[in-house]
């Protein structure tokens, strides 16, 4: 867990930047550590998240081609609010989520963990990582 967020806080000139980024560029909706960005090859071949992921996008009417197939594991980030905004739609409640017990696949927390930077992009933000900040 430290070494997660070491990477996405670091030093507070990290934190200045992060920030600084925000304010530049209005379009950033979510920015998280490069090194925790799974890839959309790594993606593709979960396939036990594929039924919460298509619930999630229906409910959200963000049509599948539109699926970013990546994203930040462990579901560190920053994001503005206003990027993520589509979850407001959704009517949750606590008991649609399992105890954690450090599942690593298959649960409706996995499939919202893989949506945020697509819901990001739906509402047309920018997904970036803090190396793109340098």
């Amino acid at each position: 867990m430290e070494n997660t967020l070491n990477a996405l806080l670091g030093t507070s000139d990290n934190i200045h930047r992060i920030t600084q980024a925000f304010k530049d560029k209005p379009q950033l909706g979510v920015l998280g550590p490069e090194q925790y960005l799974i890839p959309k090859e790594v993606v593709e071949k979960e396939r036990l998240n594929n039924r919460f992921l298509k619930i999630i996008m229906e409910e959200l009417k963000i049509p599948e081609s539109t699926f970013s197939y990546n994203y930040f594991a462990g579901t560190m980030f920053w994001f503005r609010p206003s990027a993520l905004s589509q979850l407001k739609k959704l009517e949750l409640d606590i008991n649609m989520f399992p105890n954690e017990m450090k599942q690593t696949d298959g649960t409706i927390m996995h499939g919202f963990e893989r949506l945020f930077n697509t819901i990001a992009a739906f509402s047309n933000y920018r997904v970036e990582t803090e190396k793109e900040q340098t």
